[in-house]
């Protein structure tokens, strides 16, 4: 399984980016327009608790020995474009998973989740473009989508679908290590239909040609979520997703 995601990883972002450079390169040049699209995997584990009605559900899961192994989908990326001290910026990340369970009584238990993020937002540098480090004030909105279902033979036993908004803001620092190197450094916190969300990233870019890059990092992000309602349409996701990051940067 992970070395077929893998591939998908490498071919979507060959062609993609083949696609943007042969139709923007010159034109975003011309303009003052500095972009990137980052194709990364986010290999998280998810630590903490949901709640569904009236059922409370610990959550400790591995990437490697429990999403991994149950992966069935998976997306990510990342898009900046930068003028002078602007940078606008986008995110987008899938990840499905289907694992299985065999009850007591030899039944089959299927759960299938998904869960869908994007964010939108924006950059100021606070320096200017002489200074070597570069530091930015960032702030925008971000969405969560989850879906959860369970289900033992034809019944479904639990069905959620359940979607939230957070505003956001925080910080972000660039700086160059060497001809190649780079740290980059995100920290945000963000609220809404969230009580709250922390989001922490820390990351080393190397820059082994003019149009790419390799990014290796670690990225974590705390959610508390609740929904408000009573009964059996009450949902809570309380946890703590983290783990190693590893993006494909190209530029143009």
């Amino acid at each position: 399984m992970s070395l077929n995601i893998l591939r998908r990883f490498t071919i979507t972002s060959i062609l993609l980016f083949a696609g943007l450079t042969t139709a923007n390169a010159e034109n975003h040049e011309a303009s003052g327009w500095k972009n990137f699209i980052g194709f990364y995997l986010w290999g998280m584990s998810i630590n903490g608790a949901a709640s569904i009605g009236s059922l409370d559900a610990p959550l400790d899961l591995n990437f490697k020995d429990d999403l991994l192994e149950n992966l069935t989908g998976a997306f990510s990326a990342h898009y900046e474009a930068k003028k002078d001290k602007l940078t606008l910026f986008g995110d987008y990340m899938y990840a499905e998973i289907e694992p299985k369970s065999e009850l007591p009584n030899g039944a089959e238990a299927i759960v299938n989740f998904k869960n869908k993020m994007w964010e939108l937002g924006l950059a100021w540098d606070l320096t200017d473009s002489a200074a070597r480090t570069t530091w930015q004030l960032l702030g925008g909105i971000r969405s969560n989508k989850q879906e959860l279902r369970v289900q033992v033979g034809n019944p479904v036993l639990v069905s959620v679908n359940e979607a939230w908004y957070d505003g956001f803001i925080g910080g972000r620092v660039i700086a160059p290590l060497s001809e190649k190197w780079q740290f980059v450094g995100r920290a945000d916190v963000g609220t809404g239909d969230s009580d709250q969300v922390f989001n922490i990233v820390g990351a080393l870019d190397w820059r082994f040609s003019k149009r790419a890059s390799l990014l290796l990092g670690y990225k974590l992000m705390d959610y508390n979520y609740d929904n408000g309602k009573r009964g059996p349409e009450y949902y809570a996701y309380d946890a703590r997703q983290d783990g190693f990051l590893t993006a494909l940067n190209f530029y143009w």
